[in-house]
């Protein structure tokens, strides 16, 4: 049985999001699709990284990114919809960064405050 191409696959599903979009009236810019699911759409018994390369190749052109989640599925974002995100300047990462190298804080310093960080968020919801 010849298996369709990681191009085939990438077209297929930007289309199937473009439809799904205009049945909603809603404009689709990010989705999930599990690992079980990729392999029944380019019938494919696993996922070898060679086609996973070249299907996000595919989508990346298609002005679609790919990422790979914890739970072995994918999340699919727009690459036009990341544009307007917040940037986050170098200069703030590298503070953290020379901190640790310095030895002014430890990695367990940098952990503490982002759980503190979490918690807040999660004080503030209720």
């Amino acid at each position: 049985m010849k298996l369709p191409s990681a191009y085939v696959v990438a077209l297929a599903t930007v289309l199937n999001v473009t439809r799904y979009s205009a049945e909603l009236s809603k404009k689709v810019t990010r989705f999930r699709m599990s690992r079980q699911s990729l392999c029944k759409i380019s019938k494919r018994q696993r996922l070898r990284s060679a086609f996973i390369e070249e299907y996000e190749e595919h989508l990346d052109i298609l002005g679609w990114t790919m990422i790979e989640m914890a739970d072995g599925g994918y999340a699919f974002i727009e690459a036009s919809s990341m544009t307007s995100w917040t940037k986050i300047s170098s200069k703030r990462v590298a503070r953290d960064i020379t901190s640790v190298m310095k030895g002014a804080k430890s990695e367990e310093e940098l952990e503490q405050e982002i759980e503190f960080s979490l918690d807040e968020e999660e004080d503030g919801d209720e």
